[in-house]
């Protein structure tokens, strides 16, 4: 994504934000093997058999746009005991509505031993904001 899709907020917690925390969570758990995979309340959240696990969340909302993420209602019960390889981020053509609104939807990517795990984070804002800003944390 350029720099001129990205909403003024995106581009104050890039500079600021969590980015070494989500990068620190996301390296320290590749390799491990998962547990279980949950998607609820905007949130992907993977439990490793470790005990330790992570979450993936856009909690970054800002005035004049609305962030969800959503499945195709899968329960990922196929990835028990695969191995966390890692995660990406892909873009999607930006939908702009008859009203003049804009509904962007980037592709959170997980990748394990068995398969791929897909997320649709949304954002539909008027123009002005857009872009994305998910985050990886450990679960204390």
């Amino acid at each position: 994504m350029s720099v001129g899709n990205l909403g003024l907020g995106v581009m104050i917690r890039m500079l600021g934000g969590n980015y070494a925390k989500s990068v620190a969570a996301h390296n320290g758990a590749l390799g491990k093997k998962i547990q279980k995979v949950e998607f609820g309340g905007d949130q992907l959240l993977i439990r490793f058999t470790d005990k330790t696990a992570i979450t993936f969340e856009d909690k970054k909302q800002s005035c004049c746009e609305h962030r969800y993420m959503t499945n195709e209602g899968d329960t990922y019960e196929w990835a028990h005991l695969a191995t966390f390889d890692g995660a990406e981020i892909k873009q999607a053509p930006s939908q702009d509505d008859p009203n003049g609104e804009a509904h962007d939807v980037q592709f959170l990517e997980i990748k394990t031993s068995k398969g791929v795990i897909t997320i649709s984070s949304h954002n539909e804002h008027n123009g002005y904001y857009g872009g994305f800003s998910i985050e990886v944390s450990e679960v204390k």
